[in-house]
């Protein structure tokens, strides 16, 4: 495994994921979403492997938004509604500190309950 990983195809291909990884937090900083479904066609994991200096992840920025579509976008793709950003604030928390009823209905029902009120 390491010899692959250390190989010229291995780095190339965490190189690839890693720019796209930056381009969709980008994209949702930006509250793009043209760039972010460009950015998974390239291979982004929206599972918050990329994050700004303060812990904020693409589903962080989105909700704030209020860009629905997209935090749709990204939990199809495997965000986590869980993520705490270095504030210990949700994805959640975000869309509400916005006044969007509508995203933080929508990651509430992505949201298990019982999980959801532990880490509030």
């Amino acid at each position: 495994m390491l010899a692959i990983k250390e190989s010229a195809i291995g780095h190339g291909y965490y190189e690839e994921t890693r720019l796209a990884n930056d381009d969709l937090l980008i994209a949702c900083v930006r509250n793009c979403m043209e760039d972010a479904e460009d950015a998974i066609r390239r291979r982004a994991d929206p599972k918050g492997l990329a994050e700004s200096k303060y812990g904020i992840s693409a589903l962080h920025f989105a909700a704030f938004h209020g860009n629905f579509p997209l935090v749709d976008l990204l939990l199809k793709k495997g965000a986590t509604p869980y993520c705490n950003d270095n504030l210990g604030l949700l994805p959640l928390e975000r869309a509400v500190q916005n006044s969007d009823s509508g995203t933080a209905h929508h990651l509430i029902r992505e949201m298990d309950r019982e999980k959801l009120l532990q880490m509030l």
